[in-house]
């Protein structure tokens, strides 16, 4: 017989703890660039991408500012040193951790029980698709994908249109998340989403004009110089027409 969800879960939770870092090193090579990188049991580093920090600025092995700067890193990973700081070798000093009670807090939403969605605005309805996602539609003619996402400090809910699959909103919970695109009585739902986008060259905005937004006359100029004034105090630069979106 296939193991349940709970069954599933329980497994990827001792995984988990299993492979949880227990101590921390920071490490500054010969040129001053350091690094804290956190260890399981076995003296592994479990995921390099996430499980590697490093340090802004330029740094000397030892001494009470980049112990400092290593024990913020530490406790932004969600844990807190287990003891004091000691020397590897010329470049590495290491202490113990533990965990702090946020992580352990994600932990337990990570591996237990999704959300209830509560309360939906009117006209909402949400039917769950897999574990953190429902399909939510609108008076039958809009339909989006939303998700939950367990993490550190507040929780991810995020909105997807169909079928082209792009972020709509985001937040901390789902109706926040739907009076970004203009659903419910959220006194900060617009009628217009914009994203800055900064690639590397000239930082500039996609401006979306929602549904909700009024389409003709002086209704939509105010809507749109709205839009405008808002994207000027985000990137400060001129407007130019690229193209026309409706969510």
């Amino acid at each position: 017989m296939a193991p349940s969800e709970a069954q599933k879960l329980e497994k990827a939770r001792l995984r988990e703890e299993a492979a949880r870092p227990v101590a921390a090193e920071v490490f500054v090579d010969p040129s001053g660039h350091a690094a804290v990188r956190f260890l399981d049991a076995d003296g592994s580093i479990r995921e390099p991408y996430k499980d590697v920090v490093h340090l802004p600025s330029r740094w000397t092995c030892g001494g009470d500012p980049l112990q400092k700067e290593a024990g913020g890193a530490i406790h932004a990973h969600g844990f807190r040193r287990d003891g004091g700081w000691e020397a590897v070798d010329e470049y590495t000093a290491r202490t113990a951790i533990t965990p702090g009670p946020e992580y352990l807090a994600y932990i337990g939403r990570l591996f237990g029980p999704v959300p209830e969605l509560g309360e939906l605005p009117s006209g909402v309805s949400a039917k769950p698709t897999q574990r953190g996602r429902w399909t939510v539609s609108y008076q039958n003619r809009h339909i989006w994908n939303l998700t939950w996402t367990a993490r550190m400090g507040d929780d991810l809910w995020a909105l997807y249109s169909t079928p082209a699959d792009e972020e709509v909103g985001a937040g901390a919970g789902p109706c926040e998340v739907l009076a970004e695109v203009g659903v419910g009585t959220h006194p900060q739902a617009m009628p217009y989403r914009l994203k800055a986008i900064d690639d590397g060259g000239t930082p500039y905005c996609i401006l979306h004009v929602r549904d909700c937004c009024p389409t003709s006359g002086d209704a939509l100029l105010r809507s749109l110089t709205a839009a405008y004034s808002a994207a000027d105090d985000m990137i400060g630069s001129p407007w130019r027409l690229c193209e026309h979106a409706r969510l």
